[in-house]
């Protein structure tokens, strides 16, 4: 029977939904390990055991059913799986009133009934790195990934057997006898900062292992460092230009066109992440391992490609954007999840704001919140740097561009004393990069402040994956106001300042963000306005824009002091033109300042009589 582990995590998340679906984690022969839950009505059951053989990487799989106590979802639960019921509602109420985790039972399939089965709670912090990944897959398994971008033609009628019978020839071409791969690349880089290279080890589909090959680990594979496999097939012998002949192979891409009909196309950006045992050969874990990974993501594609078709989608490059896989760990997962997007690379605001109703389903499947974006390409892994979930180029466009060519600085508030106030203390929350004058070489010293304000509330919405879009040049805001009609063609390349109410514009032009003002006719009233600026840093928790007199802020926080009404104002100034050092920064163009106090690049902090705007920009509530 083995033993069952369960993490301590799971129960609540049972007791929480107060629902039914599906257990997921790792079974072997000695017994079993439940590290996360699937949520879904009882009818939902068998779709979603099938969603998950694509969204979880090998060997992690479905390992039984959850719900209430005595329910028939339950007896559903697979021979020799695991099934977990929470105490039923009381009569006339609407969820069970139990919070302990103990009143989550277990029980195991067996001989068609449900048999009691002790579970041990596994802390979190002992059954994970503190990167958040379950321990035992670390020690005990490698990540491999497979990856090709195919294009498929299909003949017949949308939704019909022309389609089916290309993506079964597909995957006969990529999981079949005359299928091979190759070790392309070790994504990542060694510890001293070496390009890695896979040595284009060739291995074989089948189950035998290559003589002499052992496991990937031999080849320099690790969690750092995940091999990336391609597929091809062997071909007919073709006649070298020396009159012999020579073994071929391609690429798979297939063409199915039995007889005149009408052809149909589909990209697939295929990317299949599993974990394969650490002492397992290469080439046994390529048949044992990948190949059916392969296989279960080319059936999602397929099911995704079918359902395009039945609703009447153009299945037409370049109509029809790429069905691409992307990974993904969010919080609360031990482990990466896969799911499969039409999205063209690079996505842009309106690709992602039309797969909202997926990502909102995914959320509630998972059991994330749904006023966080986690399942967006800026939140998909990139295991090799290249940028294969536009996560590294955003990284990479918001990190350099710094003064004498070193990498912006970020959250330079933290490590600051403590405020000048007593009170209560309200900042931003989340990550930041610190925009200033003269950052990418470019100078707008005396007129770009409000350009580098926007930059840094810009950079805010990319660092907590609300948008994949890097924040916008000088240039780009200035073409934004021209677009909707708030400046005329002039204003683009001239060094005309901006305000409070322009940036406002911006941030729902380009990234689709509300927001709010707060306006004082005095820089003496500053103060009046600190519930409603500590309001907005515990809601909504974005930088806020100061835009009055001749210099424009970014702001970070506030400190409040009921009794006397005295507040200090966590500054962060763009007027700064020296080099990105944290020591020259903070105090001075970081700063807790109040209002009496002179700005870091002189005169008064808030003019007396100058009318102040404040640019609250709002969270989205979205996924």
């Amino acid at each position: 029977m083995g033993t069952l582990e369960v993490l301590e995590t799971v129960p609540a998340q049972i007791l929480r939904a107060q629902a039914q679906g599906l257990l997921v984690g790792l079974s072997d022969g000695s017994g079993t390990l439940v590290t996360g839950v699937l949520h879904c009505t009882e009818d939902e059951l068998a779709s979603t055991k099938e969603l998950a053989g694509a969204l979880l990487p090998a060997p992690l799989a479905v390992v039984g059913c959850y719900g209430a106590a005595g329910s028939s979802v339950l007896q559903r639960t697979d021979a020799g799986g695991i099934a977990a019921g929470y105490p039923a509602p009381a009569e006339g109420q609407a969820n069970s009133s139990s919070s302990d985790a103990g009143s989550v039972q277990f029980s195991i399939k067996t001989g068609g009934k449900l048999a009691p089965l002790e579970a041990q709670l596994l802390p979190l912090a002992e059954a994970c790195t503190a990167g958040g990944l379950l321990r035992r897959l670390v020690d005990n398994y490698t990540p491999v990934r497979c990856t090709a971008e195919l294009v498929l033609s299909a003949s017949g009628a949308v939704g019909g057997s022309g389609l089916a019978a290309a993506f079964e020839e597909l995957e006969e071409q990529l999981c079949g006898p005359a299928s091979f791969y190759i070790v392309s690349s070790l994504g990542g880089s060694s510890s001293d900062g070496s390009s890695s290279g896979g040595g284009g080890t060739a291995l074989a589909a089948g189950q035998h292992a290559l003589p002499g090959l052992g496991p990937f680990t031999v080849l320099g594979a690790s969690w750092e460092r995940v091999p990336v496999l391609r597929p091809y097939e062997r071909t007919a012998p073709s006649s070298g230009s020396n009159g012999g002949s020579s073994n071929g192979c391609s690429a798979p891409q297939l063409s199915w066109a039995p007889g005149a009909a009408t052809l149909r196309h589909a990209s697939l950006c295929l990317d299949v992440l599993a974990y394969v045992p650490r002492d397992m050969p290469a080439a046994e874990a390529v048949g044992a391992v990948v190949r059916p990974a392969v296989r279960r993501q080319l059936r999602s594609m397929r099911a995704d490609a079918e359902e395009a078709a039945a609703a009447g989608a153009a299945l037409m490059i370049p109509n029809q954007p790429p069905l691409r896989a992307l990974h993904f760990l969010p919080p609360g997962w031990p482990h990466h999840l896969t799911q499969i997007y039409p999205l063209p690379l690079p996505a842009i605001e309106s690709d992602e704001e039309a797969l909202l109703p997926r990502r909102k389903a995914l959320h509630r499947m998972l059991g994330l919140p749904l006023n966080r974006p986690l399942l967006r390409v800026a939140n998909a892994c990139d295991f090799d740097g290249a940028g294969a979930g536009s996560g590294a180029a955003l990284a990479a466009a918001l990190a350099t561009g710094g003064t004498g060519g070193r990498h912006r600085l970020g959250d330079v508030h933290v490590g600051l004393p403590p405020p000048p106030v007593k009170g209560s203390v309200h900042v931003v929350q989340g990550s930041y990069d610190y925009y200033h004058y003269m950052q990418d070489k470019f100078d707008d010293c005396g007129w770009g402040c409000a350009y580098r304000s926007l930059q840094t509330l810009c950079s805010w919405y990319a660092r907590q994956h609300y948008t994949s879009r890097a924040p916008p040049s000088h240039r780009e805001i200035q073409a934004a106001l021209v677009q909707i009609g708030d400046k005329e063609p002039s204003f683009i390349g001239s060094k005309q300042w901006i305000g409070a109410i322009e940036l406002g514009f911006v941030l729902d032009t380009l990234l689709g963000v509300t927001h709010k003002v707060l306006t004082v006719q005095s820089g003496d009233d500053m103060p009046s306005l600190a519930r409603e600026i500590a309001h907005h840093f515990d809601t909504q928790g974005t930088p806020i824009m100061i835009g009055g007199g001749v210099l424009a802020y970014t702001l970070l926080g506030i400190a409040f002091d009921e009794s006397s009404g005295a507040a200090a104002f966590l500054i962060l100034d763009p007027h700064y033109t020296g080099a990105e050092e944290l020591k020259k920064v903070q105090g001075s163009w970081v700063a807790w300042k109040q209002p009496e106090d002179k700005a870091a690049a002189g005169g008064d902090l808030f003019v007396s009589g100058s009318f102040y705007n404040l640019l609250c920009p709002q969270r989205p509530m979205t996924v």
